[in-house]
């Protein structure tokens, strides 16, 4: 998990070095023309790239919190195959919404694999609460799904905002399915057996 904060910090610092911009920006930046201009790493390398100071805290608080309890539960290999596949799965959503919504903009950023992480981990331990911005309780389900729902609205909306919300929904889709295809859909099923209920 912290070999996965330290390659993203590493990838922001090189983004700061303005002799090295135009390299960064080519191969650290995905989008429909990388992929066609067969520069196809940028579908994994985007996924350790973030440009700002604010993005590189957010996306690493989420594979700290998110990635520590997948990677003692599950080890490091499956973490990284998580978080790669997420990559990948969201590097290519991007792609394709470029193409359906011709669109130019390329996306970079962790989200995507960090929202993989999000979904596994509101799946497997639903009633674990966090504080959101430090300040408002809120289980991993609700605030998992609070910021799908949150991405939903964006992406159908068509709001420009910067975000790229498809990104973020596909890599909880990929998170759901890796849960499948992993054979731990059992743990989820019996996870969200023990949520508490209430009783009138």
């Amino acid at each position: 998990m912290w070999q996965l904060v330290a390659l993203n910090v590493l990838v922001y610092v090189l983004w700061q070095m303005p002799a090295l911009r135009g390299l960064m920006a080519a191969n650290f930046m995905v989008s429909a023309e990388s992929v066609f201009g067969l520069r196809l790493w940028t579908l994994i390398t985007s996924a350790f790239s973030q440009f700002t100071p604010t993005h590189l805290f957010s996306n690493a608080l989420g594979i700290y919190f998110f990635g520590s309890s997948i990677e003692a539960a599950f080890g490091r290999r499956r973490l990284w195959e998580l978080y790669l596949g997420g990559a990948l799965v969201s590097g290519v959503s991007h792609v394709a919404w470029n193409l359906v919504t011709g669109s130019s903009v390329p996306a970079l950023g962790a989200s995507g694999a960090v929202m993989g992480f999000g979904a596994v981990f509101a799946a497997l331990w639903p009633n674990r609460r966090f504080l959101i911005y430090f300040l408002f309780p809120m289980p991993a389900w609700a605030m998992v799904g609070l910021y799908a729902l949150l991405d939903l609205t964006g992406m159908l909306g068509g709001v420009s905002d910067g975000v790229a919300h498809v990104v973020h929904l596909a890599g909880l889709g990929f998170g759901l399915l890796w849960l499948r295809l992993r054979g731990y859909w059992p743990s989820v099923v019996r996870a969200w057996r023990r949520r508490p209920s209430r009783r009138s």
